[in-house]
């Protein structure tokens, strides 16, 4: 819900006034965070933990915390984000291996999205990941190249 308001900047100029002590002409969506009460009275506890819970979410296992994506952002920033967010989760805890099946690809992302096939051609398109001639081997675009022909030859 914080994540809602401020995106969108009227909301978000409400919370501003709110937070210097301005309740006056607080509506909507405001009244239904936790961290201001009905008469838009402001919550020290209630904003620590939804700043623990943004914390949360920032970190490299916030995607885990989520729901699976189910629809993209429709901002190319945004978009572009998700898809950097993804390709890096899928990559962590290869030990020292740097590559994956397009099996494990697949099993991993999906986890994460619906339609793992279409995430996979989004990723390489935008060579947020590589893969082998063959399709058999997949690997983070922002290997050097030297560590790319090491993956591929491996």
């Amino acid at each position: 819900m914080l994540l809602s308001v401020l995106r969108t900047p009227k909301l978000r100029g409400d919370l501003a006034k709110v937070l210097a002590g301005d309740p006056s002409g607080v509506v909507g969506p405001l009244r239904q965070l936790s961290w201001l009460s009905d008469d838009a009275e402001f919550s020290v506890a209630g904003l620590v933990e939804a700043q623990n819970q943004l914390k949360q979410l920032m970190s490299n296992q916030g995607i885990l915390l989520m729901n699976r994506i189910h629809l993209f952002p429709q901002s190319d920033a945004e978009r572009e984000a998700m898809l950097r967010a993804i390709s890096e989760r899928v990559f962590e805890n290869l030990g020292s291996r740097t590559w994956l099946t397009e099996a494990e690809l697949t099993a991993r992302l999906s986890m994460l999205v619906d339609d793992a096939a279409e995430i996979r051609r989004y990723l390489i398109d935008r060579g947020l990941i590589l893969r082998a001639e063959d399709g058999s081997r997949y690997w983070r675009g922002d290997l050097t190249a030297e560590t790319a022909s090491t993956v591929t030859t491996a």
